[in-house]
């Protein structure tokens, strides 16, 4: 014979249908940002000439959703990585080293040192 009260009855009830709601939304919101983020392609990585700084150029297509362009996203320590260059309409990305910590992408200089990201609005 069950011997628990009523009310740790309900509290159990009320929990699992939680926990099953929760889970059922954050699956559907998995699934939607996976779906409608867009592709991101690899297009070239680089090395600074004294190897201290590695950028990874992605070209981005968000295909009906958005537009096409090119993300350089500079490697942190771990898995960490901070976008610091971003052109919309671009697929084509030219690269040349100024010194050990500034690139020009494109034609646009970046000072990675400072901390300089390019193609981003200011907020």
């Amino acid at each position: 014979m069950d011997t628990s009260s009523l009310f740790a009855k309900i509290r159990s009830w009320i929990s699992t249908t939680l926990s099953f709601i929760l889970v059922a939304t954050l699956l559907f919101v998995v699934t939607l940002t996976s779906i409608f983020s867009g592709a991101k392609v690899l297009l070239t990585n680089t090395h600074s000439p004294d190897q201290h700084y590695t950028i990874n150029f992605y070209k981005t297509d968000a295909g009906a959703m958005g537009s096409f362009g090119i993300v350089g996203e500079l490697q942190g320590a771990l898995w960490f990585r901070k976008a610091v260059y971003w052109e919309s309409k671009v697929d084509q990305v030219e690269l040349q080293w100024y010194n050990n910590h500034t690139v020009i992408v494109n034609g646009h200089p970046i000072d990675l040192a400072s901390s300089e990201t390019w193609g981003f609005q200011s907020e």
